[in-house]
């Protein structure tokens, strides 16, 4: 008989071990809705050991708008359901908290529900974190739609004005190529030097009226996306650029590059203004440009080094605003807007585009593009 005793006394103190160190409440109730057994985490929540609580009933815990909230569940529970549902119990340190709980059902071989078993966990601080994370996705969502809508605008805007544009330049060009074969022999060395003024002006309004028309169609990237082998898009640009590669005695490398999910027009088109970019602003070597392509959480970073003059740190990220140039020299051609389209490009690829450079010494230009699962 000792020994049986002894037996039971190891059997509840090893399940009190158990159930008192867990951050849960745990309590086994009869189908009278009496307490038959709880854990230490009773003491915590409402003051009562849980030698005390042996025999009493929830009306003798919880007040009655609990009671009323709990007791649909219990009557659940005691025709043999499995019940989980969340509700706010006061907590005599703490105050109002909200618990997830779960009753399940006790039956023994006949089917008759015996008891039951409480299990409920504090999650107050989850709720919090989930109500904090899904106000913070709300202004998010705010925030873009606003983005998206003052984009809209921007991109009309600049369609608008550049078509407003074209007449008035067509004018220009027009009038510029009439004086010029009417009474051009009649120019002097004064009248043919303002004269090509005149002609130069037009000419890189044109160039920048086109661009900011480029600029504002990049805004409508909205078609799916499709796979795109980076490799091919590098050869393609090269193709294009052959003649002026060829003009700098350009010497381009790289390293593999990946496969990604984008728009291969406007990848091809960043490639292209990137490596352009690379040999316009040389230095007196003989161009050096080598890209390459790393993997790196989640995605892939492209660079393009070259072994130019450099950008002035002074320029900061200005360089990639609309109609800001590297280099203000008249000996270099451009519009300022090469890369104010290749930031754009970046961005409605959901990537970041930036660049290190030292005077004298060259400058790498990186982008990232996101890595899909299934490449």
């Amino acid at each position: 008989m000792k020994s049986l005793e002894r037996k039971l006394k190891v059997s509840r103190d090893r399940l009190h071990l158990i159930t008192d160190s867990m951050p849960a409440l745990i309590a086994y109730l009869s189908n009278e809705e009496k307490f038959v057994f709880c854990n230490a985490e009773h003491y915590k929540w409402f003051g009562i050991s849980p030698k005390e609580a042996i025999g009493m009933t929830p009306a003798d815990i919880f007040d009655n708008h609990v009671l009323q909230e709990i007791q649909p569940y219990l009557e659940r529970v005691l025709e043999g359901e499995q019940v989980t549902f969340e509700i706010q119990i006061p907590h005599r340190l703490k105050g109002l908290r909200i618990c997830n709980m779960t009753l399940i059902p006790h039956a023994v071989e006949d089917r008759t529900i015996v008891g039951f078993c409480v299990l409920a966990t504090d999650v107050t601080e989850s709720k919090r974190a989930e109500a904090i994370e899904e106000e913070k996705n709300q202004q998010l969502s705010r925030a873009l739609k606003k983005v998206k809508a003052s984009n809209r605008e921007l991109e009309q805007f600049a369609s608008v004005c550049s078509h407003d544009l074209q007449e008035p330049l067509r004018m220009i060009k027009a009038y510029a190529d009439l004086l010029e074969r009417r009474y051009g022999e009649n120019f002097d060395e004064t009248a043919t030097t303002y004269f090509q003024y005149i002609a130069k002006g037009a000419h890189r309004m044109q160039l920048m009226v086109d661009s900011l028309l480029d600029y504002a169609r990049l805004g409508a990237a909205d078609q799916p996306l499709s796979r795109v082998d980076m490799e091919q898009v590098l050869q393609q640009a090269l193709d294009n650029i052959d003649p002026f590669i060829r003009k700098n005695g350009a010497e381009i490398t790289s390293d593999p590059l990946p496969e990604i999910y984008g728009h291969p027009i406007h990848l091809l088109r960043l490639m292209q203004n990137l490596l352009s970019n690379a040999i316009k602003f040389r230095s007196r070597e003989i161009p050096m440009i080598h890209i390459s392509a790393e993997s790196r959480n989640g995605e892939w970073v492209f660079s393009i080094r070259d072994n130019g003059i450099g950008i002035d740190p002074s320029h900061g990220n200005m360089i990639f605003d609309l109609f800001q140039r590297i280099e203000p020299s008249e000996d270099i051609a451009g519009t300022g807007m090469g890369l104010a389209l290749c930031q754009k490009i970046v961005e409605n690829h959901e990537g970041k585009l930036w660049y290190e450079s030292e005077i004298g010494k060259g400058t790498t230009f990186f982008f990232t593009l996101v890595k899909y699962n299934d490449i």
